[in-house]
């Protein structure tokens, strides 16, 4: 009687362990049940944005295939980075089997309350798949376990970097005793939760790169083809922070007279794409330099953009040049950009400077071409 019993009672263990790994395969997270339509605890939304940074981290810590499906979303770039909003993927939930609908709904209610904040969407944003190939998640070569986490909201601009998490036994989001920095997101398995910047989908014609040293012309001819667009970052801290992801550069070019003849917003690129010693070459044409239409010089400004699409006030970007040349007249020039965009500077460019000539403006460099 008492072996009937022992058998019994192993046969339920059997069917409670066959039962988890059923829920695991099809990555239903009743393991981690939460209420309805919010995430209680926290009253600000660095608290909010921590809550689902646990419950993203928990779900990870259950199912490889719930991690398996983020990354995959992320290597996507359907927003030109490795990043996904969490809107798009509770979207897509009933395809990707994400979560069962109690946890649907408390996902739900974390973003929400994040977007009552006055927040943009909150997404996930993991670096170090930017250059994963596609095998990588064909062949299950990610990696398993529980990533780290930071909160964009908690970046440091001094230190240039964020207080780390994990879980605990618990699937409580604790300390990692370690500040993240830029070198560490992009090699290691850590996952970013915080607003998106607010930029649309922009072109994703990929850039020509271009040997600098072999740019042709020393001089330029009256009339002659100038292109533009080159440039190469010194110090990426000042211009936008590693948590914010990848650049997006405008830049706008006016004759001698003032008059803007090129403003042009550029695609989001790799990071590591802009970084010293490397130039960059998004080769766009200005214009045909004719000196009695355009005049003696052009002025060039660059900015980083961090919100477009009427979210954020304008403000308009003004400064007066002294003339270049005796006898010449200033120039001033003006136009517009987004609050929160960075002004990275604007220079002079003579038509008699040699093209190879590299101008210095804050914390970047840039050149022509022709």
């Amino acid at each position: 009687m008492r072996k009937g019993i022992i058998w019994a009672f192993a046969g339920l263990l059997t069917l409670a362990s066959c039962q988890k790994k059923v829920k695991e395969t099809n990555n239903l997270q009743e393991e981690f049940p939460a209420p309805a339509g919010g995430g209680g605890g926290g009253a600000t939304v660095v608290d909010k944005l921590k809550s689902l940074a646990q419950a993203f981290l928990s779900d990870a810590r259950l199912s490889s295939n719930f991690k398996k499906a983020i990354y995959n979303e992320c290597l996507k770039e359907k927003y030109d980075d490795t990043y996904i909003p969490v809107r798009d993927l509770i979207a897509m939930n009933d395809t990707l089997l994400l979560w069962n609908t109690t946890r649907k709904q408390y996902i739900q209610g974390l973003v929400d309350e994040i977007l009552a904040f006055g927040q943009n969407q909150p997404v996930v944003f993991i670096p170090f798949v930017e250059d994963k190939p596609a095998s990588w998640i064909i062949n299950n070569e990610y990696p398993t376990g529980v990533p780290d986490a930071v909160i964009k909201d908690e970046y440091n601009s001094s230190t240039q970097k964020c207080p780390g998490y994990t879980l605990d036994q618990s699937d409580n989001l604790v300390a990692k005793g370690l500040d993240i920095d830029e070198a560490y997101a992009w090699a290691n398995d850590l996952w970013l939760f915080g607003a998106e910047e607010g930029v649309p989908i922009n072109d994703t014609t990929i850039g020509h790169s271009l040997n600098l040293d072999e740019t042709g012309y020393t001089s330029r001819v009256n009339g002659q083809a100038e292109f533009g667009g080159i440039i190469q970052v010194t110090d990426f801290s000042y211009i936008e922070p590693w948590v914010d992801g990848r650049p997006e550069f405008r830049f706008v070019v006016s004759n001698s007279s003032g008059a803007i003849i090129k403003d042009k917003e550029f695609p989001k690129r790799k990071r590591k794409d802009f970084k010293s010693p490397k130039w960059y070459d998004f080769n766009e044409f200005i214009a045909y330099w004719n000196i009695s239409n355009i005049g003696n010089w052009m002025i060039e400004g660059w900015i980083e953009q961090d919100c477009r699409g009427g979210t954020c006030n304008n403000e308009t970007v003004s400064q007066t040049f002294p003339a270049p040349c005796s006898g010449c007249p200033s120039t001033t020039i003006s136009y517009q950009k987004k609050r929160t965009d960075y002004d990275m500077g604007r220079t002079i460019i003579q038509f008699t400077d040699p093209i190879a000539t590299t101008y210095g403006i804050s914390y970047s460099n840039i050149k022509r071409k022709n």
